[in-house]
């Protein structure tokens, strides 16, 4: 298994309530609600087999608690050196 950094754009933002429940809850201090100018994201650090597994579990995991990602974003460096 392989750490993977990515962030995923939220639809809205994220309540102290909803922040409790992803981080305590449903990923176990592996994400980082923040808000950079104004946009909502979830800093996320997960442990999978595959970025593609990482990702999908963290949108699934957001949307098992009613929010909504509007899109992921990867660091263009950890993308290119998984895909070597």
């Amino acid at each position: 298994m392989k750490t993977f950094d990515f962030e995923l754009v939220l639809g809205a933002p994220t309540t102290a309530e909803d922040d409790e429940r992803l981080f305590q809850q449903r990923f176990e201090g592996r994400v980082s609600p923040a808000v950079a100018n104004g946009v909502p994201l979830l800093y996320v650090h997960l442990d999978a087999e595959s970025m593609e597994h990482a990702t999908g579990e963290a949108v699934r995991g957001v949307k098992e608690l009613g929010l909504s990602v509007r899109r992921i974003e990867l660091d263009p460096d950890v993308v290119s050196a998984d895909a070597a």
